[in-house]
């Protein structure tokens, strides 16, 4: 069992459930998750303090200060998680400048495609879908307005439960206490 933590150090910490800890069944108190976690390895994610993460299978992605998302493929070889870099996207924001990523999200994988898709929300209210398999950016939506408030801080995406072709929906949360919701048509693209 593992787990993975951006820091703002900037780096990827992953973490390993000790062997003597394995009796318990959830994270526990915060006392008992320092005793029963050991952080094993931390490597630089590259683009300034990491806002989020998001793990889907052994794919990784990170939403970075610099509007930057790195993809990961994380790795179990003898009992050590190992990290490595696949791709390293530039989110496009609304705005000329660059825009922190605040969150991410990978999809399910469906019918439609072989490879999770990426999702990542920024500071300046832009929402970007890329392939993760290739990196090609698939859509850029301007979720929420920029104003300042308008953060996309909450990304979800789910698949709706009678279309086995959708690439499903996809929900954002802003910092401005808006939420709104997004539907992807089958055969919207994919990667």
């Amino acid at each position: 069992t593992g787990l993975v933590a951006g820091g703002l150090d900037g780096h990827l910490h992953l973490w390993s459930r000790r062997e003597a800890a394995s009796g318990g069944g959830g994270l526990g108190t915060t006392l008992q998750s320092a005793k029963q976690w050991s952080r094993q390895s931390s490597q630089p994610a590259g683009g300034g303090e990491v806002n989020s993460v998001a793990l889907l299978g052994s794919t990784l992605a990170c939403g970075c200060e610099d509007g930057s998302v790195a993809l990961f493929r994380l790795h179990k070889d003898a009992g050590v998680f190992l990290l490595y870099s696949l791709l390293r996207l530039q989110h496009v924001p609304q705005l000329s400048s660059p825009s922190q990523v605040m969150c991410v999200a990978l999809t399910p994988v469906c019918a439609s495609r072989h490879a999770p898709l990426l999702v990542s929300g920024a500071q300046d209210g832009s929402v970007c879908v890329w392939s993760s398999a290739s990196g090609t950016l698939l859509q850029a939506l301007n979720a929420h307005e920029p104003t300042g408030e308008d953060w996309v801080m909450a990304l979800l995406v789910a698949k709706p439960p009678d279309e086995v072709q959708a690439d499903g929906m996809l929900l954002t949360a802003s910092f401005d206490s808006t939420a709104k919701v997004w539907m992807r048509a089958p055969g919207g693209g994919g990667g």
